[in-house]
C-alpha cells in the first residue's frame, strides 16, 4: 500500500498524511549585529537562503513560499522571466522556489506583484511570507492590504506595521481574514519594533493525492478463470480516476502487466498461460487531485484452479540416532497430499548428509510415484555411519520446486545433529596361521602351505568389505631377493569379506615352494582405516620337500603321570601312518599307540593331543624305570626316514628312551 492508510474502527482508507517542518528567522531593519544576509527559511532542516553567490534575499523585500496543500511541495506562483539564477523575482537556492517581491513592486501604481502572487495561489494551498530588512509597509497601497486578507491576514495588523518592522505570516488561500498565523514585534518589549527578532518553528500538515494498493501473490494456479472487484465511490471522487492492473508473475518472480487500467468489475482471465504465469498480483490505483477521501475498495477476488500441496512427515519415532561407526540407521518418511488436486508426475526426493565436524556433505536423490489427492507415499532413507564420526545432520526435500505447489516450506525437513556417531579408533588384530597352525619364527611348513590371515575387529557393526589397506609380501630364499608384493589379481591370493559372524580373511597359497627359508610380511587395516599395528606382521619359515621326521622326543621326560610326544615332520603332506611302540628294556612291547590316538598331524612342529599315562595294553600301571619307545612312520607305503639333528641325541635309528618315575 503506497500513500494510503487504514482508518480504524471505520475500516476505511484515507490518503496518507504528509508533514513538513518549517523554520523562519527574520528581524527588524535596525536589529544590532544582524544584516539581511542572516534572514533564513528552512524546510526539514535544509536552508533555502544561501549567503554565497549573492543568493540571499535583498534588503527591503518580502520572501514568499507557496506549498501544495496535499504533497506540501513548494512551488513558484509567478513564473520567472528568464533562466538566470539571479532573476530578481526570486532568491535563495536553486531551483528557485522563494518568490521575492521588492518594495518598488509593491508600491507601483495599478496591479502589483503581491496582488498577482495572492491571485495565483491555488485554493487551499499554504503560503509563508516573511520580511527581509527595511520593508516599506507604510507605503503599501490599499489593494495590497485587501489582497492579503484572502490568505488569512489581519488587515489591522498589517496597517499597524511600520517601515523596517519584522513580519512573518503563515496562511492558506481561502482562509478568513485573521485566521492566519502572524508574527509581529512585541509592542511591550524594551527594544523598538525595528530592532526585534522573530522566529517561526512549526509543521505543515498535508496528504497525498494519489496512491495504490498492491495485493499479495495469488496462486499458484494450474488454470486462471475470473477477476472480480467492487469499489465504493466517495463524495467528490471521480470514478474514472481509479483503475486496476492484473500483473502476471513467473516462477522466478518476474512480473509483467497483463491487463492495465481495468475499470470493469469483472475480467475473464482464461487466456492467461498458467504455466508461464502461475501467480498473479492485483494493483488498485487512485489519482484524483481534487478529492480528499479516496474511493473505497470493498473486495477483489480471483477465481482459479489450484495446484497440489504436499507435507513431509517424519514417521520414525526416534528424534536422534546414537551409532557406533559402521552401524546403519534407517528413517521412515511419509509425503502426504493434503490438497484436492493430484500430482501428475513422479516426484524427486533430494536428501543430504552433512558431517558437522568434517564439513562435508553427501547428496543423493530418487523418485517416488505421483501422489493423488488425499493419499500419501512412504519411503525410507538409510544412513551408513562408516567414516562419519561425529555429529551428522540430515536434510530431506520432496519436490524441490520441480512442480508447482501452494507452498514448498512443508516439503523440506532439516534434522540437525540427527546422527551422533562414535568414531572407531580401535586397532584390529591380525591373526596369521599356516595350515591352521600358529608357527614360531623359523618353523618348518609344507611346500604347499595355506597361509591364512584373519583381521579381527572389536567393532562388529563395521565389517570390512574390500581389500583397502591389505598388503601381502613374500621374500624368497636368495641373497639378492627382496620382498615381492603379492597383488589381489594373483589367483593364489584370495580374500573374503567380513560379516556379523565371520572375520575378514585372506588366504594365500604360495606353493609349491622349493627348499629354503622364506619371509612372510602381512599388513592390514579395518574398515575405519585403523591399522593392525605400527609395524606389519613378519615371520620366517622353512620348507623341506623331502618327507622326514626329526626332533622326536617325549615330553616331559622323565614323567610321572602322563607324557606327550613332540616331533617335526617335513615334506608336502603329513605321513599316512605313525605307530609308537613302548617296550621294556628286554624288548617286550607293553603298549602300542596308533595314529588315530595321536590326533591330527601336520607338516612342521607337532605335539600330540594324546598323552600316555604309563599303563600297559590292559590298563595296568607299569613299574618305575626305563622304557624304550620306537617310532614307525609310513608315507605312500614307504617308511619315512629319520633325519638326525642336534636335537635328536636321545633318539637314534627310530629308538629312544623314556623314564617313568612316581
Amino acid at each position: 500500500m503506497d500513500n494510503l492508510e487504514a482508518v480504524n474502527p471505520e475500516n476505511k482508507w484515507k490518503y496518507q498524511d504528509t508533514e513538513l517542518k518549517l523554520d523562519v528567522f527574520t528581524f527588524g531593519a535596525n536589529t544590532p549585529g544582524l544584516s539581511v544576509e542572516n534572514t533564513q527559511i528552512q524546510l526539514d532542516g535544509v536552508s533555502y537562503i544561501l549567503n554565497s553567490f549573492n543568493r540571499f534575499c535583498p534588503n527591503g523585500s518580502l520572501g514568499l513560499m507557496a506549498f501544495d496543500q496535499r504533497s506540501l511541495s513548494p512551488y513558484l506562483v509567478i513564473p520567472l522571466t528568464n533562466f538566470d539564477v539571479l532573476d530578481e523575482k526570486s532568491c535563495g537556492r536553486t531551483p528557485q522556489i522563494i518568490q521575492n517581491i521588492r518594495n518598488v513592486r509593491i508600491t507601483r501604481e495599478g496591479q502589483t506583484m503581491l496582488l498577482d502572487y495572492v491571485e495565483g495561489l491555488k485554493e487551499g494551498d499554504y503560503v509563508v511570507i516573511f520580511s527581509v530588512g527595511n520593508v516599506t509597509f507604510e507605503d503599501w497601497p490599499d489593494e495590497a492590504f485587501f489582497k492579503m486578507r484572502e490568505i488569512g491576514a489581519n488587515e489591522a495588523t498589517l496597517r499597524n506595521l511600520k517601515t523596517g518592522d519584522p513580519y512573518i505570516l503563515l496562511g492558506r488561500k481561502g482562509m478568513k481574514p485573521g485566521e492566519a498565523l502572524e508574527l509581529v514585534a512585541d509592542e511591550n518589549a524594551p527594544e523598538s519594533s525595528d530592532e526585534q527578532i522573530l522566529s517561526l518553528d512549526t509543521k505543515l500538515k498535508g496528504f497525498f493525492a494519489q496512491g495504490n494498493v498492491l495485493s499479495q501473490r495469488v496462486g499458484p494456479a494450474s488454470q486462471w478463470s475470473t477477476f472480480f472487484n467492487q469499489v465504493q465511490e466517495t463524495e467528490g471522487f471521480d470514478p474514472g480516476l481509479s483503475t486496476f492492473d492484473v500483473i502476471g508473475v513467473t516462477k522466478d518472480g518476474n512480473e509483467q502487466v497483463l491487463f492495465e487500467g481495468v475499470q470493469n468489475d469483472e475480467v475473464q482471465l482464461g487466456d492467461i498461460n498458467a504455466d508461464l504465469y502461475p501467480y498473479l498480483r492485483l494493483k488498485f490505483s487512485l489519482d484524483d487531485q481534487e478529492a480528499e477521501i479516496p474511493a473505497q475498495l470493498r473486495n477483489w477476488q480471483v477465481n482459479y484452479t489450484g495446484v497440489p500441496e504436499g507435507v513431509l512427515v517424519l514417521k520414525t519415532k526416534k528424534s536422534q540416532f546414537h551409532l557406533q561407526e559402521g552401524e546403519m540407521a534407517t528413517s521412515e518418511f511419509e509425503f502426504v497430499n493434503i490438497s484436492q488436486y493430484d500430482f501428475q508426475d513422479s516426484l524427486k526426493v533430494e536428501y543430504s548428509f552433512q558431517n558437522i565436524g568434517q564439513r562435508t556433505e553427501k547428496t543423493f536423490e530418487f523418485k517416488i510415484p505421483p501422489v493423488k489427492a488425499g493419499e500419501s507415499h512412504s519411503f525410507k532413507i538409510d544412513f551408513n555411519s562408516l567414516g562419519e564420526g561425529g555429529d551428522n545432520a540430515l536434510q530431506v526435500y520432496v519436490n524441490p520446486r520441480e512442480y508447482l505447489e501452494q507452498s514448498y516450506k512443508n516439503n523440506l525437513m532439516d534434522l540437525p545433529n540427527y546422527y551422533l556417531v562414535d568414531k572407531d579408533n580401535a586397532n584390529p588384530i591380525l591373526d596369521v596361521s599356516f595350515d591352521g597352525v600358529y608357527i614360531m619364527d623359523g618353523d618348518i611348513v609344507s611346500p604347499n602351505v595355506l597361509i591364512s590371515a584373519e583381521l579381527k575387529d572389536e567393532n562388529e557393526a563395521l565389517a570390512k568389505k574390500d581389500t583397502t589397506g591389505m598388503e601381502v609380501y613374500l621374500k624368497r630364499d636368495c641373497e639378492e631377493c627382496e620382498f615381492e608384493r603379492i597383488y589381489f589379481s594373483n589367483p593364489a591370493l584370495k580374500w573374503f569379506e567380513g560379516t556379523e559372524t565371520r572375520d575378514y580373511k585372506l588366504e594365500y597359497l604360495p606353493g609349491p615352494l622349493q627348499d629354503g627359508i622364506y619371509t612372510l610380511r602381512v599388513n592390514g587395516e579395518d574398515a575405519a582405516g585403523n591399522k593392525a599395528g605400527e609395524k606389519p606382521y613378519e615371520v620366517n619359515f622353512e620348507v623341506i620337500n623331502e618327507s622326514q621326521i626329526t626332533h622326536f622326543y617325549p615330553y616331559p621326560n622323565p614323567f610321572s603321570t602322563s607324557v606327550r610326544f613332540v616331533f617335526t615332520v617335513t615334506g608336502a603332506a603329513p605321513p599316512d601312518q605313525i605307530k609308537i611302540q613302548i617296550m621294556t628294556v628286554t624288548g617286550k612291547v607293553v603298549r602300542e599307540i596308533l595314529q588315530d590316538e595321536l590326533g591330527a598331524i601336520h607338516i612342521g612342529h607337532n605335539i600330540t593331543e594324546f598323552a600316555w599315562n604309563g599303563r600297559d595294553e590292559f590298563g595296568d600301571q607299569l613299574a618305575n624305570g626305563v622304557y624304550i619307545y620306537r617310532v614307525l612312520i609310513r608315507k605312500d607305503g614307504q617308511f619315512v626316514e629319520h633325519r638326525p639333528t642336534a636335537g635328536d641325541k636321545a633318539f637314534k635309528k627310530g629308538y629312544g628312551k623314556m623314564y617313568l618315575l612316581r
